[in-house]
């Protein structure tokens, strides 16, 4: 969700009919620099949510101010005790405000997408290429 100008804030949303327990998750900016010869990998940021209720959220669990950056690109590792997903968000400043693309796949194999039709690069015919 995007509240402000160039603030990306994520929220955690339990959508199922079962609670979520013992929730961790991990992210990564893809945009860090790193040097894999050197042994400097990514930054993997945790955080960790006790419970999640049915139909209940969790706002603003991350900030990410983009006023003085162009893009995010973000890939988020979810796990609970029953399950787990990945989800990859993009982030671009355009026309005074952000556009997004965000791509979730769930450990039963389903997945979904939402990218803004003006995203850069995006092509229906080839839907991962945003997320390359």
């Amino acid at each position: 969700m995007s509240t402000e100008p160039y603030v990306l804030a994520l929220w955690a949303m339990n959508v199922s009919k079962f609670p979520a327990h013992d929730i961790v998750a991990e992210w990564i900016d893809l945009d860090e620099p790193i040097d894999a010869k050197a042994g400097k990998l990514w930054t993997r940021r945790q955080l960790a949510i006790p419970d999640l209720w049915p139909n209940k959220a969790m706002m603003d669990l991350i900030r990410f101010d983009m006023t003085n950056r162009e893009r995010l690109r973000i890939n988020i590792f979810i796990n609970t005790r029953s399950s787990g997903s990945t989800t990859q968000i993009r982030a671009v400043k355009a026309a005074g405000k952000l556009l997004i693309a965000t791509k979730h796949q769930a450990g039963n194999g389903t997945e979904d997408r939402s990218v803004h039709p003006d995203f850069p690069g995006w092509d229906p015919a080839n839907p991962d290429a945003v997320f390359a």
